[in-house]
C-alpha cells in the first residue's frame, strides 16, 4: 500500500480485537541508550509481529512506486504534457485535496467497503489502476483527477497502518515501533526514485507509472492472510477506534 505521506504517507484500523494490542514483549526505554539501538529494538520488535511485518513490507512496497512517480512528476507534467507551472500546481492540489479528502473520510469509507481488510485490497486496486491511468494521459486536468484519487486511497491506508503500529504496539515501545516502522518504509522511496528516473531515461516520461502501478497490489497482497486470520481479521463494522494520534 502506497503510503502517501511521503507526501504519507499514516493510520487507524477497523476492529479494536482485529489490531488490538499485543503485550508481553519489549521494555521500556532507559536512559543512555542511542538513537540507532533504539530504532534497532523497534526493528526487532516489527519483526516478531506478524501484523506489523505484513504492514511494513506492504507500505515500502507502496513508497517504491511513490518514489518513482514524484521524482518524474515535474516532468510529466511540465514537459510531456507542456503543463508549465501553472498545471504543475493543479496537479499537485490535486493530491493534496485527496490526500486531505482521505483523511477525514477514512473511518466512512472503511465502513461502507465493509472493513479493514476490504478497505486496504481496494485501496491498492484503485492505485493501480489510477497509475495504469496516468502512464497513458494526456491531460493535466485528468492527471490531477487521477493523483487525487491516488492520495484519497493511499491516505485511507495510511490511517489503517498507523492505527495497527498504535494498538499493536506496548506502551513502552510505541515510540520505537513507530520510528523503526517509519524508517523502514520511508527507506523505499528513495530507491523508487532511482528506479523512476532509469525508467524515465530509457523508456520516456510516462514510463515509471506503469511499472509502479503493479506495487500497490503487491503491496496489499501480504496484508490478506494476515487480516483473515484470528489475530488480524477486521471486525465486520468497520469502524475505526480513537486512538492517539
Amino acid at each position: 500500500m502506497a503510503d502517501s505521506g511521503t507526501g504519507t504517507e499514516a493510520g487507524h484500523a477497523a476492529g479494536a480485537g482485529a489490531l488490538g494490542p499485543r503485550g508481553g514483549f519489549g521494555q521500556p526505554a532507559t536512559a543512555g541508550r542511542t538513537v540507532r539501538r533504539e530504532i534497532a529494538e523497534g526493528i526487532r520488535q516489527l519483526w516478531r509481529d506478524r501484523v506489523l511485518r505484513a504492514f511494513r513490507v506492504s507500505v515500502a512496497l507502496g513508497n517504491i512506486g511513490i518514489g518513482a512517480l514524484v521524482a518524474t512528476l515535474v516532468v510529466v507534467i511540465k514537459g510531456s504534457l507542456g503543463a508549465g507551472d501553472f498545471g504543475y500546481v493543479v496537479v499537485t492540489t490535486g493530491y493534496g485535496i485527496g490526500m486531505v479528502l482521505g483523511g477525514l473520510l477514512a473511518d466512512r469509507t472503511i465502513a461502507a467497503v465493509g472493513g479493514t481488510g476490504r478497505a486496504l485490497l481496494l485501496a491498492g486496486v484503485l492505485q493501480t489502476v489510477t497509475l495504469v491511468r496516468f502512464g497513458t494521459l494526456r491531460s493535466v486536468w485528468l492527471a490531477a483527477l487521477l493523483l487525487g484519487l491516488f492520495g484519497f486511497a493511499g491516505m485511507v491506508g495510511n490511517v489503517l497502518e498507523t492505527t495497527a503500529v498504535q494498538r499493536r504496539s506496548p506502551a513502552g515501545m510505541l515510540g520505537r515501533i513507530s520510528s523503526a516502522f517509519r524508517a523502514v518504509s520511508v527507506a523505499g522511496t528513495p530507491l523508487g526514485a532511482l528506479r523512476g528516473g532509469a525508467a524515465a531515461t530509457a523508456c520516456g516520461p510516462h514510463a515509471p507509472a506503469l511499472p509502479a502501478a503493479a506495487l500497490p497490489a503487491l503491496g496489499a497482497a501480504p496484508l490478506t492472510p494476515v487480516l483473515q486470520s484470528p489475530d488480524g481479521a477486521s471486525s465486520d463494522g468497520g469502524q475505526i477506534p480513537h486512538t492517539a494520534r
